[in-house]
């Protein structure tokens, strides 16, 4: 699987940086590293370029060199963002409700 593949806020483990010479590095200078969370966060109106999440900042990247990145979906991790998700949505709700409360 490659980053193009990820669907919008899916996240997956880099396994491997492709391209060569002076792209490959370029990659790795971006973040690009094996080992490295990313998500895909959203996709330009004509569907090239992707941006994505990477060590917490933005990268953009064309849809040609998203393919070159092959990526491993981390199910642990989606599970967990999920459950920090919820548990946000439910202290946020919870606090409106009491800033409500104490104003009427």
């Amino acid at each position: 699987m490659t980053l193009k593949d990820l669907a919008i806020e899916e996240s997956a483990r880099i396994t491997k940086t492709g391209g060569n010479g002076e792209l490959r590095q370029h990659f790795l200078d971006m973040g690009v590293i094996p080992g490295t969370l990313i998500t895909k966060i959203k996709l330009a109106p004509m569907g090239d370029p992707i941006e994505f999440d990477v060590n917490g900042y933005e990268l953009t990247m064309r849809l040609d060199d998203a393919g070159k990145i092959e990526v491993e979906k981390d199910e642990k991790w989606a599970i967990g963002l999920a459950l920090w998700q919820c548990l946000i949505a439910w202290l946020c709700a919870w606090v409106t409700f009491l800033i409500a409360s104490l104003v009427l």
